[in-house]
């Protein structure tokens, strides 16, 4: 082989093996950077928090529209959903408890999409709520 060949081979390995090591050099940097972060930790929610979070995200239920609020919550020692009610004085008794019995049926529908309906158990709470004093 001709002498400028090898040398122009031996030139681009030489650069190759330098992108290579600012490249991992680059990625370790910006790995240890993230991980200072407390936002890019890594969490891996159980599958309650999950049924939970999604469930709220999707089907949660404002106070302000009726006088009464919907919220999933897990209960991981019992592996159940706690459907919390908090309702005013005021809130049609008959429409929340349509909804609550909608929450439950919501509650077994979702975890069966995920295959989890053979040991999520529901729960209701009810927690009567005051208004505040001036």
């Amino acid at each position: 082989m001709n002498k400028t060949i090898v040398s122009r081979i031996v030139a681009v390995a030489a650069v190759l093996v330098a992108i290579v090591a600012v490249t991992e050099s680059g990625l370790t940097l910006a790995q240890t950077e993230q991980a200072e972060k407390p936002g890019a930790q890594a969490y891996s929610p159980s599958r309650l928090d999950w049924l939970a979070t999604n469930l709220s995200a999707y089907y949660r239920k404002s106070m302000a529209a009726d006088g009464y609020s919907i919220d999933y919550l897990p209960v991981g020692e019992e592996d159940a959903i706690l459907i919390l009610v908090r309702a005013y004085p005021q809130a049609d008794a008959q429409a929340m408890q349509k909804d609550i019995l909608a929450a439950h049926k919501l509650v077994t529908i979702t975890a069966h999409s995920y295959g989890w309906d053979g040991w999520v158990k529901v729960k209701d709470k009810m927690e009567k709520q005051q208004f505040p004093q001036r």
